[in-house]
């Protein structure tokens, strides 16, 4: 008698789902992790700040559209700083096809509170409807701030003012700025007329705070990575980028970049060529003549 072969049925497998972009910018920041644990305080994990960055992503998966190793970039020096782009400390802003890492007006009063010294630090964007008066008398600077929150037309922003209070005196030390000034300040910038400039757009009213906050900063105590986080401005990074003349060794680098040949380098050329890694394996002989390839 035969035996009878019952073949189990056939189970369908769901095919592996596909990476999206984000997810697949996730794993190469995976490469990132040594990196992070280096550079960010002790009381921001990588993973927490790894999480975060996803987050910014998926608010703005624009930005993974952009120059990928200037997001990476921007990933890296906003761990530097000690912040997370969550949009309060920091934010990864778009300019020119590259991601940006700006410091937010929270991130900066983290910073400044650091010190120890600072009972509190706080800036407000003035409108039309807010009550406020500034005065100084015998007990320092003075502030009356009454914002009308709950008015649905607060009416036009005419000003900003940051605001710091020591812990052990109680003094206060305030910096008023009217909407004039304020201006003055952004005419000033090279970038101020760019679509890509903070002062436009959703980050212009951050920028009226970030600078009254850095006015006042020139009065707080504060060490010199918070003095330096604080000289950051995505907005001089722009016009430095745009205005700033090329260096030796820039010059040299576009040279290399030409079709290739031998070409004649000055003095300043070769001195150049020392501080920079050349993928092609340059050679400079002696009589300043650069061969773009070995044995040319």
């Amino acid at each position: 008698m035969s035996k009878q072969v019952v073949q189990a049925p056939k189970v369908a497998t769901a095919a592996p789902s596909k990476l999206t972009p984000i997810d697949q910018a996730m794993i190469s920041f995976g490469s990132l992790l040594p990196k992070l644990k280096s550079t960010l305080p002790p009381h921001i994990t990588p993973e927490k700040f790894l999480s975060v960055t996803r987050i910014a992503l998926l608010k703005n998966p624009r930005l993974i559209d952009l120059d990928r190793q200037s997001l990476v970039n921007a990933a890296l020096e906003c761990s530097a700083d000690g912040l997370v782009p969550d949009g309060r400390e920091a934010a990864f802003v778009e300019f020119k096809g590259k991601v940006k890492h700006m410091p937010m007006v929270q991130g900066i009063i983290k910073k400044i509170m650091q010190s120890g010294e600072i009972a509190t630090i706080s800036s407000h964007v003035i409108y039309e409807n807010d009550r406020f008066r500034f005065w100084v008398d015998q007990n320092g600077d003075q502030v009356l701030f009454e914002p009308d929150l709950f008015n649905p037309n607060r009416g036009q922003a005419i000003g900003v003012f940051a605001i710091a209070k020591f812990k052990d005196t109680g003094e206060l030390k305030i910096e008023p700025m009217p909407k004039e000034e304020v201006m003055k300040v952004k005419a000033a910038s090279p970038s101020a007329g760019s679509n890509y400039s903070p002062w436009n757009g959703p980050f212009e009213l951050e920028m009226w705070r970030k600078t009254a906050i850095r006015r006042l900063s020139k009065t707080l105590p504060m060490n010199t990575e918070t003095r330096q986080l604080l000289e950051k401005d995505l907005d001089g990074e722009i016009s430095s980028m745009e205005n700033k003349p090329k260096t030796k060794v820039e010059e040299l680098k576009e040279k290399l970049r030409g079709p290739a040949q031998s070409i004649e380098l000055s003095p300043d050329d070769i001195s150049a060529a020392e501080t920079i890694e050349v993928e092609s394996s340059p050679v400079v002989d002696p009589n300043g003549t650069f061969a773009k390839e070995m044995g040319e």
